[in-house]
């Protein structure tokens, strides 16, 4: 009997504490849902440039002719700006890895006011030292330091 009621205190005295957690175990358990969601959300992104790319390498991007059939084929772009190109306005979409902005290559896709595909270019991915050297100027070799007389 007293085995009994000692078990029953203790499930009791689990199950407070479990409910007096639980805002954040409820916390914890949609960080790891969202988790999941990004993670999906930058596969499907990161398949989408997969394609893009295929489809410049094999010189076939010129068969979507608009806006509404690359995002049919291709899904959304990470970016998209309006630019002035060649003296004309255009608008500038770019497909790349979704998590690699310095490190992965670029495909830029180019629309007119009318929706329709231009042009395009593809986008090698930047080298560390062209990088640092954008950011600081280009890298001098160290020399010694002058001493006076």
């Amino acid at each position: 009997m007293q085995f009994a009621l000692l078990l029953i205190l203790l499930l009791s005295l689990t199950a407070c504490a479990k409910l007096s957690h639980l805002p954040q175990l409820l916390t914890l358990k949609s960080m790891s849902e969202n988790k999941d969601a990004q993670k999906k959300y930058v596969k499907k992104e990161n398949e989408g440039f997969e394609k893009v790319l295929a489809a410049f390498n094999s010189d076939t991007l010129g068969q979507y002719p608009d806006q509404a059939a690359v995002l049919k084929e291709f899904g959304e772009p990470l970016a998209q700006k309006k630019i002035i190109k060649d003296g004309q306005e255009v608008e500038k979409w770019v497909y790349r890895y979704s998590v690699r902005s310095f490190t992965s290559e670029k495909v830029h896709l180019f629309f007119n006011e009318k929706q329709e595909l231009i042009s395009w270019e593809h986008k090698l991915p930047v080298k560390k030292s062209e990088t640092e050297e954008a950011k600081h100027g280009p890298i001098q070799p160290e020399t010694p330091a002058e001493v006076g007389p």
